[in-house]
């Protein structure tokens, strides 16, 4: 996978680094080639550094199912900072802050790494500071928190290494005990190293960024998905074709078909290649285990031959020699049989032989000389007799001399050594006393006693006496220096103590400096929370006040909160949280100020809002009223214009008597070739209305006498527009036209009022009166409009008299008003034109419905704004009354509080404890300083308690050594005495030599005096041969005795040796046939030996059969056996 040494190039991984993270304290994984193998039991700790690793350091995701490799939400982040019970591996923390880091290496020295940052790094030659990129997560955990996992994501940018250049503990300065970094203080640490992300996405993207170099997130999230796969424990299990495809087609690039099928023929051919180098690999492996079992089988056979050779062969040698031995004892007991046997025959003769000349000498005559000569003889025989046992005495005496010598001897032998076993105990007292016991005085005395016992002799006339140390010493002496050391093992039991108690002090003092040291984290924690709660309701209170504010606030608070020189720890937490209370009360009142604020810009907004809510009525009611009106107009056929009372009343009379009354507009229309919407349509219009004849009523002539006489009655003559009248004057001045009046009225026809004409609507829709009779109204019309065209004529006398005409420039003339109307629209005449402008004004009635509509939404919108406003005021207002609560200041400055009463608690119960360790080390000092005095200036006693013990110990063995000394030296003074007794004996010994040797001299003068008797008679007998017969018979009977024993004891030893031949002869048969069968087994077991030595080619066969070659069979045996047998190992 990795073709480079050490990995590929690019980023390795180097090191995996753990702080209080589960049961890991402080934990470093060193990967130098980039790769890590992990092996252990079960619980063991595998799983959780693959779990750190892959992918909780890698993207920050704290959630359950990235914890477990098999995907579950068992797992929490919690147990593996604070503990739980319930795991195989309990244990719990109340506070406990976790690191886990990766360190990755850019090992490819030839190109600049991923990010921007380090490759600027890279090209300015700073190549270190772009060497290494750490990763990690902090988790900050507090069992009492709400938010029990607090994470902090970091990377290190500028080459910087945890454990070098940064660290994640730090010494608390108690028996070398560390500690982690909090996160405000590891923050503090970080500044200018590198990034800290404020979350996991943006962790997320950093990291995808500087390790991978990844643009889009997702990339790196596919990969990590694809981790997760990857690490999940029985992988194979889970997998199946279509999903390792899927995974594969989500990690890698699509694959051209031609590359595919290239490399599955490779594959293919790798494939058989490798299935036929398993097949032959196999068949060589079976080879060579068939190989190995066949010389294991040959040399094992060959040893089991060359075992049961080796047995056979003893066996052999074992037999060979008795059967040697059997015959050499076979051979010396018949030669003795045979010497017995030839001694008993001339023995027997010789018996017969003396037995013969034994009875011819007892019946010869000259044996009473020889009587006599007997008696001299036994008288001579006796006094030897005596003088023998007096010789005997006298040896005897000498012997009980020699052996009072030898016992004297022995007696000064046994002084001696009893002297020198004396002498070597108290050499050895003295080397004891000096060097265990340390007891100088009783070694000077000891080799005074040694002196004393080396003058001490056996020779000596006065009894020995016991140096006087040797008594004293197994009594008071001993047992004072006994007492003085148990005194002295006494005080360093004391000390010892006493070092244990203050070792417990120290270790109660550190205990209560770690708690009072975690009271100062946790105030500091606690304050450190406070100051990050006053950011977060700075940031809060951001929306409800302006910057300014919030930093003159702020500045108000650091110039009357300064604590100024305080330089007291032990009073700097009362000042803390005296700030703290006074910080919390001036954001009371600032929030009380901004509630006010925010109270008052509500009450301006509700008055706001009021004045909109009463324009938006009015508004309300304005559109009802257009939108009134738009129904009514769309309820009118067409257009009615405004009309004055007098006329409306007028024609409502009319109407309710039947009388049928029509204004003159409804009459009228404008010719073709008349715009209705330009400016001269509006101008004859505008003459009408301004002459006040377009709104006049117009009155069938059938019904004018009623109509005038009710109109009369009613006061409305002026109503009607008088026809008739009209009519006669125009007939009667009609006259015709001549040319300066065609040009004048443009070619139309001069007998019609220019412009207008009768509206032909009104064909189609007759007015029926009540009577019930038609009415033609366009004759009406042509009469008045040729009237009004009549008048309208320059130069027209009746016009002028009567003072009606219209001209074409607007001019007008109606009785006693004139006038002229300006150019506008016409709206009246023609009811296409009243169609047009009722479309005009419900056009007009709608845009301004729609204007109105318009500004009523904008009003609308104004009122819901100051309405949202004031419900973001309300809102506000809540929000602001929680924005206390809610940061939680209060309840953090209680706990502050609380911090500092523990905090004050602790550093009292500190304070206790190293008064108490001050008071234990001052009585340790003193029973030093006693033992010190104590020990009479012996400096191992005053330091060292096991010297003391050995002395102890040495002591009471010199006590007891003394004491056997004592008993030894008793028996040695014992011993001189029996060496004087011996002596003594030795002289009584001499003495009794002395008196024997006396008698014997008397007895020996005697035994010569019988002895010349005898050979007195021997000479008288000699004249008479019956001595020479009397000897001659004494010698044959005392050799007749002799030969008697002699012939006994021969037959005796005949009768031993036949039965020790004939047993040798049994036994020599027996060992015989037994040797025969073991040769015969021995060779049987040495060809099956020689054979099975060549049956399989071995290196250690072949060097035994070069040893058969040379016939040495034992040896090519015992070479197999790895040396020489015995029969019982056999």
């Amino acid at each position: 996978l990795q073709a480079q040494a050490g990995g590929p190039k690019g980023y390795r991984l180097r090191r995996i680094m753990l702080t209080n993270f589960w049961l890991y304290g402080l934990q470093e994984f060193e990967i130098p080639h980039g790769r890590l193998f992990l092996a252990g039991e079960n619980a063991s700790g595998k799983s959780t550094v693959l779990t750190a690793a892959l992918p909780l350091a890698l993207d920050g995701d704290l959630r359950p199912n990235r914890l477990d490799t098999f995907g579950g939400r068992e797992r929490h982040m919690e147990y593996y900072v604070l503990g739980g019970s319930e795991s195989a591996t309990p244990y719990s923390h109340e506070r406990r802050t976790s690191y886990i880091a990766l360190e990755f290496e850019w090992s490819d020295p030839d190109n600049p790494p991923i990010a921007p940052e380090f490759r600027q790094r890279w090209e300015n030659g700073e190549r270190e500071k772009a060497r290494f990129l750490t990763i990690g997560i902090s988790l900050a955990g507090n069992m009492n928190a709400s938010d029990r996992i607090r994470p902090l994501r970091f990377l290190i940018t500028d080459g910087s290494r945890l454990g070098y250049d940064l660290h994640t503990v730090y010494e608390t300065g108690s028996k070398q005990d560390k500690r982690a970094f909090d996160h405000p203080r590891f923050k503090q640490q970080m500044e200018g190293h590198g990034i800290i992300c404020d979350s996991q996405s943006e962790y997320e993207r950093q990291v995808a960024r500087y390790l991978f170099g990844f643009d889009d997130v997702k990339d790196f999230q596919k990969l990590i998905n694809l981790l997760l796969v990857l690490r999940r424990p029985n992988l194979s299990s889970e997998l199946s074709f279509s999903r390792v495809h899927d995974y594969l087609k989500q990690s890698l690039r699509k694959i051209s078909g031609e590359t595919t099928s290239h490399v599955i023929g490779t594959i293919e051919r790798i494939d058989a290649i490798q299935a036929e180098k398993e097949r032959v690999q196999e068949a060589y492996s079976a080879a060579e285990r068939l190989h190995m079992a066949q010389q294991n089988l040959a040399l094992s056979r060959a040893q089991l031959a060359a075992c049961e050779y080796t047995g056979t062969q003893l066996a052999e040698d074992s037999v060979q020699s008795r059967v040697t031995k059997l015959r050499k004892d076979l051979r010396t007991a018949e030669n003795e049989r045979g010497r017995a046997d030839e001694r008993t025959q001339m023995l027997q003769a010789e018996y017969y032989q003396v037995n013969s000349q034994i009875k011819v000498l007892e019946t010869s005559e000259g044996l009473q000389v020889a009587k006599q000569l007997t008696a001299a003889h036994e008288r001579t025989h006796e006094t030897q007799g005596q003088a023998q046992e007096q010789q005997k005495s006298l040896e005897a005496a000498r012997q009980a001399k020699r052996v009072s010598i030898e016992r004297l001897e022995r007696q000064v032998a046994r002084f001696n050594t009893m002297k020198a076993g004396s002498v070597a105990q108290l050499r050895e007292l003295s080397t004891l006393a000096m060097q265990e016991s340390l007891w100088e005085v009783a070694a000077f005395q000891l080799d005074e006693a040694l002196r004393q016992v080396n003058s001490i002799s056996s020779e000596a006339s006065t009894a020995p006496e016991v140096p006087l140390v040797i008594t004293s010493l197994p009594g008071e002496m001993s047992e004072e220096r006994i007492a003085w050391l148990r005194h002295l093992e006494e005080l360093h039991r004391q000390r010892e103590k006493l070092d244990a108690t203050v070792q417990h002090a120290r270790s109660l003092e550190a205990t209560r400096f770690q708690e009072l040291d975690l009271s100062r984290n946790r105030f500091q924690s606690v304050e450190d929370r406070f100051n990050e709660a006053v950011l977060m309701l700075n940031n809060t209170l951001e929306q409800f006040t302006s910057e300014e504010s919030l930093q003159l606030l702020q500045e108000t608070m650091l110039q009357q909160g300064d604590m100024g020189n305080v330089v007291d720890d032990d009073a700097l937490p009362g000042r803390v949280v005296e700030e703290c209370s006074f910080i919390l009360d001036h954001y009371r009142k600032e929030i009380d100020k901004i509630g006010d604020e925010l109270i008052q810009e509500a009450q301006q907004g509700q008055a706001k809002l009021n004045e909109l809510q009463v324009v938006q009525g009015g508004m309300i009611r304005e559109i009802a009223e257009v939108r009134s009106l738009y129904e009514q107009k769309l309820a009118e056929p067409e257009f009615t214009p405004l009309r004055s009372d007098r006329h409306t009343t007028a024609r409502t009379k009319l109407a309710e008597q039947g009388i049928t009354a029509l204004p003159l507009y409804m009459l009228l229309d404008f010719t073709p070739d008349i715009n209705r919407e330009s400016e001269e349509a509006g101008r004859i219009e505008y003459m009408l209305e301004d002459a006040g004849l377009l709104d006049a009523l117009v009155v069938a002539p059938s019904q004018v006498a009623a109509a005038d006489a009710l109109l009369a009655s009613e006061g409305l003559s002026d109503c009607r527009l008088d026809i008739e009248g009209i009519k006669t004057l125009s007939e009667s001045r009609r006259l015709p036209a001549t040319q300066p009046e065609e040009q004048h009225t443009h070619g139309h026809n001069s007998s019609n009022f220019y412009g207008l004409r009768f509206d032909a609507s009104l064909d189609t829709n007759r007015v029926t009166p009540s009577e019930g009779n038609d009415l033609d109204w366009e004759p009406i019309v042509t009469t008045i409009l040729t009237a009004f065209g009549e008048n309208g004529l320059p130069g027209n006398a009746a016009a002028t008299q009567t003072r009606l005409h219209f001209n074409n420039d607007g001019s007008w003339t109606h009785g006693l008003l004139t006038g002229r109307a300006g150019g506008g629209s016409a709206r009246c005449i023609g009811k296409t034109t009243r169609l047009l402008v009722r479309q005009r004004e419900l056009d007009e009635i709608t845009r301004k419905r729609a204007q109105l509509d318009d500004e009523l939404r904008a009003l609308t919108d104004s009122i819901a704004q100051y309405e949202a406003q004031l419900a973001q005021l309300q809102e506000q207002q809540a929000q602001l009354r929680k924005v206390l609560p809610n940061s939680g200041l209060e309840r953090i400055f209680a706990e502050l509080d609380q911090a500092k009463l523990a905090l004050d608690g602790n550093r009292n119960a500190y304070q206790k404890a190293h008064s108490q360790t001050q008071e234990a080390r001052q009585a340790f000092n003193n029973v030093a300083a006693r033992l010190e005095r104590a020990s009479n200036g012996i400096a191992v006693f005053a330091s060292e308690m096991q010297r003391v013990q050995d002395a102890l110990l040495g002591v009471i063995k010199l006590k007891n050594q003394a004491q056997s000394l004592q008993t030894q030296l008793a028996g040695l003074i014992n011993s001189w005495e029996e060496s004087q007794r011996a002596r003594e004996a030795q002289l009584q010994a001499a003495t009794n030599e002395t008196h024997i040797a006396q008698v014997y001299e008397r007895i020996r003068y005697q035994a010569l005096q019988a002895q010349a008797e005898e050979e007195e008679l021997q000479r008288i007998a000699e004249f008479s041969d019956a001595e020479e017969l009397s000897e001659r018979l004494q010698s044959l009977r005392v050799q007749n005795e002799t030969l008697t024993t002699n012939l006994n004891d021969i037959k005796a030893d005949f009768i031993r040796a036949d039965e020790r031949a004939n047993n040798a002869t049994n036994q020599l048969t027996e060992a015989e046939e037994r040797l025969q069968a073991a040769q015969l087994e021995r060779g049987e077991k040495q060809a099956n030996f020689v054979d099975l030595l060549s049956a399989y080619p071995v290196e250690d066969l072949v060097t035994a059969q070069e040893l058969v070659a040379e016939e040495k069979y034992v040896g090519a045996a015992q070479r197999l056996l790895g040396g020489a047998l015995r029969e019982g190992d056999i």
